[in-house]
């Protein structure tokens, strides 16, 4: 094939050229869309292009029902079907069951979601109790599965886990000296006992006057993070540890009152923070390999209005799915770049409506590294890197519930539960600039109080601000209309929430 850049390339009609684009690689593919948007363009309308690169995105040769790989025929059929269903504009439900939970002896339901990692995710926690559900994808071939992980010795308060490493790393309390004390304990996401990995069980022994609800836990590859927020004081302590030596990396302590927090990667955490006023939100970057100056960056978020004085603040990055599927021990071929990954911060002021601002961390991790030499702190207002690295999504108080998943995002409508929208963060480069005119960084520096009032106004919000699905489900007869959505793979897990605690939640799967 000719060189992209030369006149014999220009002339080739788009059939010639899609033919000889099939005769690469996928890894040569990729490069090639990086040096012409013709060959870029080209890709996007040609399904055959389009599912090389998906192939080679998600480290997928061939579906692991079959013995021998399959033809190209075959995976374009099955793709086709994949973007047939996610075309449909009602969801499909492939699968439905009870938890039908037992709570433990004098222990009640606490209803703590766990979260989700990769495939897996943690649902309710009963005090020493919680269940794991490995989610089905019809495209790639896994089953779902569930099991239970209980404690015989603490109460679970919060946990966080990489089912790639079989790690589950617990927030628990014990009985100490007849005092009830936080640990944080490194176990087996299978069995519930110490990591064979790990030198201790027990890598952090806590404060017993320390806020329980005020302790956070992330892990990322060897680190865990642990913040702790002190009620009234504006000080938040982050903590990295390494699980498996139990050795301390590092204890930074911060003047801010802590929102949330994640990990970008293993040597970079991410803290939303509040600063000198209420409405002073910021993305603070922390490098927990530096000792010196850990604090590399500081991104200031869009302010809202002087008068919206209380923030319900979250902060969403999804690590990326294990290669193995630790519920079914079994391979799961999907293994995508890690830092292919979203960053969704969402924030609410008081009875005024609020937004949502996203970007990838693959953007996030370019400032941090760019900044990790200069020995000092920089700060980067929002006009600075918010137009040209993030998306804002306007919303209404409390009227939605996100899930995210790799670059993508669920939007549920509070108001109406069966009515969900599906966004792709990773088509950056093709609908940027339809995304930053809809709301522009100047409307949310002077942000009106807004409120979305039906139906059709959020329609309205979701088409002019990014590519979407709009997608309805029905809703069975006496089911509580609050439900809480998780997004995995190419499916969507409803909770009912209407029994937590008594063992009788419903979940419903639904394929994308």
């Amino acid at each position: 094939m000719p060189h992209p850049n030369s006149t014999k390339f220009i002339d080739l009609p788009n059939d010639i050229l899609a033919e000889c684009l099939m005769s690469l690689d996928a890894q040569d593919l990729v490069k090639c869309i990086r040096i012409c948007s013709r060959i870029r363009t080209l890709i996007d309308a040609d399904i055959r292009l389009r599912y090389m690169i998906e192939l080679y995105a998600n480290n997928m040769v061939h579906n692991p029902r079959f013995e021998r790989p399959e033809s190209l025929h075959s995976r374009l059929k099955r793709l086709a079907e994949y973007q047939r269903c996610i075309r449909s504009p009602r969801l499909e439900k492939i699968d439905s069951f009870t938890q039908a939970m037992v709570s433990p002896p004098n222990e009640d339901g606490r209803g703590v979601a766990g979260g989700i990692q990769g495939i897996v995710i943690a649902w309710t926690i009963f005090g020493s109790l919680v269940r794991f559900t490995q989610t089905p994808s019809r495209n790639l071939g896994i089953q779902s599965s569930r099991y239970d992980l209980r404690l015989v010795d603490a109460s679970i308060v919060q946990l966080a886990f990489d089912p790639a490493q079989d790690l589950v790393v617990v927030l628990e309390t014990t009985i100490v000296h007849n005092l009830t004390c936080p640990r944080v304990s490194v176990r087996s996401l299978l069995t519930g006992e110490k990591h064979p990995m790990a030198a201790k069980l027990v890598c952090w022994l806590g404060d017993s006057d320390i806020p329980l609800d005020e302790l956070f836990l992330a892990v990322c590859g060897d680190h865990v993070a642990l913040t702790i927020g002190l009620l009234g004081d504006r000080v938040t302590n982050v903590i990295v540890f390494n699980w498996k030596t139990s050795n301390m990396i590092q204890n930074i302590e911060r003047g801010c009152i802590l929102q949330g927090y994640e990990w970008l990667s293993e040597q970079y955490l991410l803290l939303v923070e509040t600063h000198s006023n209420p409405t002073a939100l910021a993305l603070t970057i922390v490098d927990v390999l530096n000792p010196d100056h850990p604090v590399i960056c500081i991104l200031n978020l869009p302010r809202m209005l002087e008068t919206a004085f209380e923030f319900d603040t979250s902060v969403q990055i999804i690590t990326h799915p294990s290669s193995q599927g630790i519920l079914s021990q079994r391979d799961v071929p999907f293994l995508p770049d890690p830092e292919n990954k979203l960053v969704l911060v969402s924030f609410y002021a008081h009875i005024f409506g609020g937004f949502f601002v996203s970007v990838l961390a693959s953007d996030l991790l370019k400032i941090a590294r760019q900044n990790t030499r200069k020995g000092s702190t920089s700060v980067v207002a929002w006009d600075d890197w918010g137009p040209t690295h993030t998306r804002v999504i306007q919303a209404k108080r409390g009227g939605c519930y996100i899930s995210v998943y790799g670059t993508r995002a669920l939007v549920q409508d509070a108001y109406d539960d069966g009515m969900l929208a599906l966004y792709d963060f990773n088509q950056k480069l093709i609908r940027r600039d339809l995304a930053n005119q809809a709301i522009g960084p100047d409307e949310i520096t002077m942000m009106e109080p807004t409120v979305v009032k039906n139906e059709k106004a959020l329609l309205d919000e979701v088409k002019s601000c990014l590519p979407f699905r709009i997608a309805h489900f029905a809703r069975p007869k006496g089911m509580h209309p609050a439900r809480t959505c998780e997004l995995s793979i190419d499916s969507l897990i409803l909770d009912s929430m209407h029994g937590i605690g008594t063992g009788n939640d419903n979940i419903d799967i639904y394929s994308f």
